[in-house]
């Protein structure tokens, strides 16, 4: 995981489309500190890709036949 890269709330919102180019592009993560002494974070999130219907049922079978018999299961 990549370390955060610390950034003033003000500093942030002066390179908003800068800072978000960062993260979205080169996976960048912000830790944005406020005057008050808290902090958020700014972090690029994946897309989980859909895994189709069929395959899923695949993989259940291939799961059951391995837990009903490790030895005889299909490799």
């Amino acid at each position: 995981m990549n370390q955060p890269l610390v950034i003033t709330e003000e500093e942030f919102a002066d390179n908003f489309d800068f800072c978000l180019t960062l993260c979205e592009r080169n996976r960048v993560i912000w830790r944005i500190e406020r005057p008050d002494g808290t902090a958020i974070a700014c972090v690029p999130v994946t897309d989980v890709p859909h895994v189709a219907p069929e395959i899923q049922k695949q993989v259940e079978e291939f799961r059951q036949q391995f837990l009903d018999n490790p030895a005889t299961a299909p490799i």
